[in-house]
């Protein structure tokens, strides 16, 4: 009982730490506009920029891998 216990308590470990976020968010708020700077921990060290005005978004260097993409999107 003991190693089942165990087993399934390494399996939700694992599922978590794999969930988690993979970068960092950093905003900066401006007189007339917010920017949201996104710094992926991947390879490429990737960063991509969100720029908030007052009637949409622009984004700037979108990622290159997939859970860097994934991260970023569900960001923005």
């Amino acid at each position: 009982m003991k190693k089942i216990l165990f087993a399934i308590l390494a399996m939700a470990v694992t599922l978590t730490a794999s969930a988690q976020f993979k970068g960092e968010i950093e905003v900066y708020k401006l007189d007339n506009f917010t920017i949201h700077s996104y710094k992926s921990f991947e390879a490429m060290a990737d960063l991509s920029f969100i720029i908030e005005g007052k009637d949409g978004l622009v984004i700037l260097e979108q990622q290159s891998f997939f859970q860097s993409m994934k991260d970023f999107n569900s960001y923005l």
